[in-house]
């Protein structure tokens, strides 16, 4: 693995990290993706390009997929997934759950991470095999506790049917857990089960920028995260201890 893969991760993103800063209590152009729901700001593509341009200097031959942009370049074995700015509602909102993430990946899934909330102060940074960290303290997962006993994190589709949906799943695993939390932000809602933030996460609807950083970061911290796919046809992910997610998995009883 390249040595500087991290390096060029965790620049990227603090750099991005201090554009939306400096763009936070600006008025903001707001268009509409998926839906109207969705929203994408100038500032999630300015965020992006910048992304973009630091990964160009250091690593030109590789590919990059970001969530505005899509697909750009690649000639090398690694490509770059990028989230500009996850939970642009949030931002929209004033709420400080927003995080950056840029993930180099090759084909056996993500190899160095950064994910970086700006307003929250944190900085998650993850290496395949080297372990994962917030702000420079190492990260690992306790004694998982039982699903009657855990603290659940989900997240919600920009889709009226993906919605319901996922409601009549909760609805089977809502009585079986203690508590649930929904933070908007899938990235610092999977790494903070690394922390202990919450025990394990589960979301049906995601892209792969949504989660592939911070998956990495809750693995590296002794946690699985195993695909899952909805029976309407979108795509997710169960993070935790491995038999959390089994068991959660078993409750949900549609993947």
């Amino acid at each position: 693995m390249s040595p500087d893969l991290l390096a060029v991760a965790r620049e990227a993103a603090l750099a991005a990290g201090e554009l939306i800063l400096s763009r936070w209590d600006s008025i903001h152009q707001v268009t509409l993706k998926s839906s109207k729901t969705d929203p994408v700001t100038e500032v999630d593509q300015a965020s992006e390009s910048l992304i973009r341009e630091l990964i160009a200097r250091h690593r030109p031959d590789d590919a990059v997929i970001g969530e505005e942009a899509g697909r750009e370049g690649g000639e090398s074995a690694i490509w770059w997934v990028i989230d500009p700015l996850d939970g642009t509602v949030n931002f929209l909102y004033g709420r400080d759950d927003v995080a950056v993430s840029v993930a180099a990946v090759d084909r056996h899934g993500p190899l160095a991470t950064c994910v970086h909330a700006p307003r929250l102060g944190r900085t998650y940074v993850a290496e395949r095999g080297q372990g994962a960290w917030l702000n420079g303290v190492r990260l690992a997962l306790g004694e998982p506790r039982g699903l009657d006993r855990a603290l659940l994190g989900t997240g919600f589709s920009y889709e009226a049917e993906g919605r319901l949906a996922q409601v009549e799943v909760l609805s089977r695993v809502l009585p079986r857990v203690a508590d649930l939390r929904r933070g908007g932000s899938a990235a610092l809602d999977i790494c903070s089960v690394a922390t202990g933030g919450i025990d394990v996460f589960i979301e049906d609807d995601l892209a792969e920028w949504d989660w592939i950083g911070a998956a990495l970061v809750v693995m590296e911290a002794g946690g699985v995260c195993f695909p899952i796919a909805s029976p309407r046809g979108s795509h997710g992910v169960a993070v935790g201890p491995r038999a959390l997610v089994e068991e959660l998995l078993r409750v949900a009883n549609c993947y």
